[in-house]
């Protein structure tokens, strides 16, 4: 039988050394591919952290303002001294909050007793950076 193509070395891939420019491309593309997916998941968590960080920023907020309204004692001057329109929250880029009282009952009917009063308070804080407006409402009562 005659010498095949095979039989004298020509494609006989045991006997280089290295690797071949197809193999070093398909290696690149496979890294190139897990660097971009790498790159862009660090986008996405970067910026659901600082989606995060500003409602944490705006719960707090709210949550302070609560918190002075509860302690302090002057239940007839609550609604004056905490009222306020949406006003800038400082040292936070954008948010601002609005605080809301009603009061019930609004007027007692004439000559019964007066009926126990109350607030319902509702501050809501809202800016850039936040999906939906972060409200939060309490009662307050006569003590």
């Amino acid at each position: 039988m005659g010498e095949g193509v095979l039989d004298k070395g020509v494609l006989d891939m045991g006997t280089r050394e290295g690797f071949t420019l197809v193999e070093l491309l398909v290696a690149l593309t496979l890294l190139a591919i897990g660097v971009v997916g790498l790159s862009t998941m660090t986008g996405t968590y970067i910026k659901q952290v600082s989606v995060a960080e500003r409602q944490a920023i705006a719960l707090q907020a709210v949550e302070d303002r609560l918190d002075e309204i509860r302690s302090d004692p002057d239940f007839n001057g609550i609604a004056g001294r905490y009222t306020e329109a949406a006003s800038p929250i400082p040292g936070s880029s954008g948010l601002v909050r609005e605080t809301v009282f009603r009061r019930f009952p609004a007027a007692p009917p004439r000559g019964t007793a007066p009926p126990v009063a109350f607030y319902t308070v509702t501050v809501t804080v809202e800016g850039p950076g936040l999906a939906q407006p972060i409200s939060r409402t309490i009662s307050v009562g006569r003590p």
